[in-house]
């Protein structure tokens, strides 16, 4: 969900408000990425005044991408799933899943509302995914579920078979989320409905403020670079920084998947040993 705000999203509301600034959707987009320059990235070339771009061209020009990220965050389930799956099957302690259960428990004993909400809504989760099997990890896994991070652990924790369990997850993150979360976003910023979001705002905002005077030139400004062919994307230090702490995160993912492999396969040897130690010693 938080490459979605930082990076997904983005992209899907630039090129929903470049289809419309240019009025048509022959433009360069799929070289929007952080860490690359691209000066003729979301350029309109020959503007058509007064065309209107159909919703479902406006979709289909952001969706490969969004499907992608969408595939990618299903990916990003397995490691948790294998790591429950193998000490299951290993029948060594599972010390993910048994801190999930007892911060359930001592959620459910709070003093506050919201904490022993929280704890019933886990708690329901996790038993309908493990009655439910492929239905309940996919209906789990089809809209934006904040609690998902529970899923790959639970179902391999009891068990569930490898593409049961991912195929529901890629089916409903990639295939089912992904495409919802692009139809409401090209759906919000499209000319008509963002007026109608810039009115609601200036409603509830003071008149002194001029909160829609404020948007409306910032969009207009925002909407001129994809007519400037000249525009050159600004580069500074605080995007540099960015860059690196978004390749160290990517980095500190990857050593600590391996390493909690590397944690699980030693258990599992360990066990093992002792089992053989325990038959020499008779």
């Amino acid at each position: 969900m938080h490459s979605g705000f930082l990076f997904l999203f983005p992209h899907v509301i630039e090129v929903t408000l470049a289809a419309h600034t240019c009025g048509h959707v022959d433009f360069k987009s799929y070289g929007n990425m952080w860490w690359r320059k691209d000066l003729s990235l979301l350029q309109c070339g020959e503007k058509l005044s007064g065309a209107t771009v159909p919703f479902f061209t406006v979709a289909m020009k952001a969706m490969l991408p969004a499907v992608l990220w969408g595939v990618g965050t299903a990916v990003g389930e397995i490691p948790p799933y294998v790591i429950s799956f193998a000490a299951r099957k290993a029948r060594i302690a599972n010390s993910q899943m048994d801190d999930i259960q007892n911060a359930i428990e001592r959620d459910e004993q709070s003093s506050s509302i919201v904490t022993r909400t929280k704890a019933k809504l886990e708690k329901w989760m996790v038993e309908f995914m493990q009655r439910s099997g492929f239905i309940g990890v996919l209906a789990m896994a089809s809209w934006p579920n904040a609690f998902f991070d529970l899923c790959g652990i639970c179902c391999g924790s009891c068990g569930m078979p490898f593409w049961e369990f991912f195929s529901a997850t890629l089916l409903g993150k990639g295939f089912i989320k992904v495409p919802m979360q692009v139809c409401i976003l090209v759906t919000v910023f499209s000319e008509a409905y963002f007026k109608i979001l810039i009115n609601i705002i200036n409603s509830l905002t003071p008149p002194g403020w001029e909160v829609a005077d404020k948007l409306s030139n910032a969009l207009e400004k925002y909407k001129a670079k994809f007519q400037n062919k000249s525009h050159v994307p600004q580069d500074n230090a605080l995007k540099r920084v960015w860059t690196y702490v978004m390749i160290c995160a990517m980095g500190y993912f990857i050593i600590s998947c391996i390493e909690q492999f590397a944690q699980s396969r030693a258990a599992e040897l360990a066990k093992r040993q002792k089992i053989r130690d325990g038959k020499k010693n008779k």
